[in-house]
């Protein structure tokens, strides 16, 4: 730069403006380039507008589409809330509509089936007869068919809920196999049960519905066979252990193949003249897939026209934990054992053959009687003849009895027979008892039942099958002199429920609805109320409600009340539990089962026999108004107890009541499972009572399960209950020992002393430490009679013996008996 101070030189001149020349031009480029820069940024502040206008305005098109969507979607969505409020309203339109059909229709059905029944126990004519039997029959149907439309709807509504019970799976099927067999028998069918010999038996479901499922898929078979046979196959998937597979087989009329998609469908048949030809809803089967679907299984079909049609289905069914058997019966005398089956069908001769081989049997089969001669001849001839045949009663040519009757007069040994028959008819039975054949059977045949008449037949099992069993339908079929009250508005119903009851002691008083009941309630007293739910003026549920703040109010003791209702949803019986009924029964009511719901209710409810009555008393004609003569009775058996161990002993003695009908029903039922179960229970708990009779008495019953001799069990049972009837508790009296003087100072230390053995006692029970009872047992026994005790030392004694065989139950029993002895003790000196 040129100093200011002096004369700039020319050059310097030219160099300082070439300098400021290339700072202009420097500056110029700078301000050249920034513009450009500046440019190019408002052109992308542009390019940035306008595309933000452009996502603005389609932001704006889309906000405005949401909206009218959103406002379309409101619009839908009030409309679906109506739609769904309209079907809603339909649907409970629908129900109330099928649950009022139900009860309007249930209840004059109730007067018709159980005037029918009441027909049947008097003396009719065989047309007469013919008349009831075509009533009841009808009167059936048309419930049946009220059923199927109720549990359509129940299952459509989401309302059925399945159970998750225990039930022996083979039992179960084997009993619904021999209901269906009766009408298919009508018609001259085979009905054959196959069961796969490795089926889990116990198992958890819900036995009732699967039951359902059998009985429709069976009764379909059988109503479209005309001839051969139905068959009902279980067998376990191998893959799976709780998947079981069935199968219903028949040899029937068949379905087309282009019809085969459609017979699960509502209201759907076949072919549409199946349903003037043999009837029904054309629900079965919707039911049927449904219920199947519930259980975690599938349903499929397979049918050719002509040939016949099998169902296939699956259900998940839990194992349960294996039950004790009651017995294990000895098969020794069949294994080895030379048996002829003879049958002309196939599948009969299969399953019989298969039981018999696994229980040891050496098994040959025959398809007709002039085989079975020729056979038996040969096996003759070689010396080693049959020892037992098995000869069906209907057969082609030449049936069972006309086979029985050439084996008593052929020459060669005749083996021991027996017969099995598709009709259990009394003429049959008498005639083959008069050719001398052991055992008459009605297939199909349970497994079970088979081995218990082999080896009766063997002569092995020790007990009659002939024995009479009216005393014990009377002993089951009775009831005791219950006071009832009967509230129903149709006096037809009233009147079949009076006629029902009209030979047994009990007293009936009716009413036509609830405030006609509430003034009988007030003025009198019932053992139970049987209570109809709709009814004019007041209704059952508002009569139930009203009773029970009467008691509450009133502190008088609860009455039972039995709900009886027309309606069938789970709600009705919900609304009736909930209003304070005890129990709950569907019109239309069997007598049956109205007696079996009176004997439950009485007993829950702590009902005690009137002293000098018994229940078979009850089958003793008496005028009306009559009471019968008290018959003798043993002698009351009194048991010594302090009021809390009075309390125990009433209740277990209310828990006999039960036991003792239970075991009564489950001989008539030949349900032996049942009978060892409840009566080892007895033999258990009776000396854990102090009561050694009950547990010896359930002891005898154990030990003639195995013989199946129901009339020597039952005998054992009616000493039962004569015993529990019987047995009167009473107030301790006090134990007077007498001490010698010298010994009064330190008798009290003694007795403190045995008092701390009771406590330790206890604790070693507690613990299971026999060794340490029988450390304090012997003791007392060494001590005891030392001080002049000798219960003391008795006790002792005992409690090694039971110490040694680890009896709780009999040291418990031991161990009350000292301390009731040490409460009740008064020391005297001598």
């Amino acid at each position: 730069m040129i100093s200011p101070h002096r004369e700039p030189h020319p050059e310097e001149l030219r160099q300082e403006n070439a300098l400021l020349y290339q700072e202009v031009l420097t500056a110029r480029r700078a301000s050249e380039i920034t513009s450009e820069l500046v440019v190019r940024q408002f052109m992308k502040m542009e390019e940035v507008n306008r595309r933000l206008e452009e996502k603005v305005a389609v932001e704006t098109v889309l906000r405005e589409e949401l909206g009218r969507k959103l406002e379309e979607a409101e619009i839908r969505e009030r409309e679906l809330a109506r739609a769904r409020v309209a079907a809603e309203a339909a649907n409970e339109a629908k129900k109330e509509f099928l649950a009022r059909m139900s009860h309007e229709i249930r209840t004059p059905m109730n007067a018709i089936l159980g005037m029918a029944e009441l027909l049947r126990e008097t003396d009719l004519s065989k047309e007469q007869q013919d008349y009831v039997e075509t009533l009841a029959s009808s009167g059936e149907l048309l419930l049946g068919v009220i059923n199927d439309i109720l549990d359509f709807s129940k299952i459509e509504a989401g309302q059925i809920e399945l159970e998750h019970i225990p039930f022996n799976l083979v039992d179960m099927v084997e009993d619904t196999t021999k209901i269906m067999a009766f009408r298919a028998h009508e018609k001259g069918l085979e009905v054959i049960c196959r069961l796969h010999p490795d089926l889990h038996a116990p198992v958890l479901g819900d036995p009732t519905r699967l039951r359902q499922i059998l009985i429709n898929l069976m009764s379909n078979a059988i109503k479209f066979t005309q001839q051969g046979e139905v068959i009902l196959d279980l067998s376990p998937i191998p893959d799976d252990p709780e998947i079981y597979q069935f199968s219903v087989l028949d040899t029937g009329i068949g379905i087309p193949t282009e019809k085969l998609d459609t017979v699960f469908e509502s209201f759907m048949q076949a072919d549409t003249s199946t349903t003037r030809e043999y009837g029904g809803t054309g629900l079965g089967l919707a039911i049927t897939r449904k219920l199947v679907e519930l259980m975690g299984g599938e349903i499929a079909v397979d049918s050719q026209v002509n040939q016949g049609t099998t169902f296939q289905f699956t259900a998940r069914l839990e194992r349960g934990e294996p039950q004790p058997k009651a017995f294990t019966p000895d098969v020794s005398s069949i294994k080895g054992l030379r048996v002829l089956v003879v049958d002309d069908n196939a599948t009969n001769r299969m399953i019989f053959s298969e039981h018999l081989i696994t229980w040891g049997a050496e098994v040959s089969e025959a398809t007709n009687g002039e085989e079975a001669l020729e056979m038996l001849a040969l096996a003759a001839a070689e010396g080693r003849p049959y020892k037992l045949a098995l000869l069906d009663f209907n057969m082609p040519r030449m049936d069972g009895l006309e086979l029985a009757e050439q084996l008593r007069r052929q020459q060669f040994t005749t083996p021991l027979t027996m017969m099995f028959s598709s009709t259990d008819s009394n003429e049959g039975k008498l005639m083959a008892r008069e050719m001398g054949i052991a055992s008459y059977l009605v297939k199909p045949v349970k497994r079970q039942d088979l081995l218990s008449a082999v080896l009766a037949t063997l002569g092995k099992a020790g007990y009659d099958m002939e024995k009479s069993w009216q005393a014990l339908e009377a002993e089951v079929g009775v009831l005791p002199p219950l006071s009832i009250l009967l509230v129903e508005d149709y006096q037809p119903n009233r009147k079949t429920v009076e006629l029902f009851l009209k030979k047994t002691p009990a007293q009936i008083d009716t009413a036509e609805n609830g405030a006609v009941a509430l003034e009988k309630y007030k003025a009198n007293s019932y053992h139970i109320i049987l209570m109809d739910m709709e009814m004019p003026v007041m209704d059952g549920l508002t009569a139930t409600r009203t009773i029970r703040e009467i008691e509450r109010e009133t502190h008088r003791p609860p009455t039972p009340i039995v709900a009886l209702t027309a309606h069938a949803f789970t709600e009705h019986r919900v609304q009736a539990l909930s209003a304070g009924c005890t129990d709950f029964v569907h019109k239309p009511v069997k007598k049956k089962k109205l007696f079996e719901v009176l004997w439950r209710t009485a007993l829950d409810a702590g009902f005690k026999l009137e002293d000098g009555y018994s229940i078979t008393e009850a089958n003793a004609p008496t005028a009306p108004g009559e009471r019968p003569a008290p018959p003798s009775r043993p002698e009351s058996v009194r048991v010594e107890a302090d009021a809390a161990r009075a309390a125990d002993l009433n209740e277990y003695l209310s828990v006999l009541q039960r036991d003792y009908r239970t075991l009564a029903m489950a001989l008539k039922e030949r349900d032996f499972d049942t009978v060892y179960h409840r009566a080892s229970v007895i033999a258990t708990t009776g000396r854990q009572y102090g009561l050694d009779k009950i547990s010896q008495l359930g002891e005898a019953m154990v030990g003639l399960v195995p013989s199946r001799n129901r009339d020597a069990i039952f005998q054992q049972v009616k000493i039962l209950r004569d015993y529990v009837q019987n047995l009167k508790i009473v107030k301790p009296a006090e134990y007077v020992v007498t001490v010698e003087s010298d010994l009064m100072e330190v008798i009290d230390d003694y007795v403190r002393a045995v008092k701390a053995d009771t406590i330790a006692l206890g604790r070693a029970l507690k613990e299971r430490n026999f060794d340490r009872v029988y450390g304090i047992g012997h003791d007392l026994k060494g001590s005891g009679s030392g001080y002049g005790l000798d219960l003391v030392s008795e006790v002792g004694v005992r409690l090694c013996e039971l110490a040694r065989r680890q009896d709780a139950g009999g040291i418990l029993v031991q161990v009350r008996k000292l301390s009731d002895f040490l409460k009740k003790m008064k020391i005297v000196a001598e």
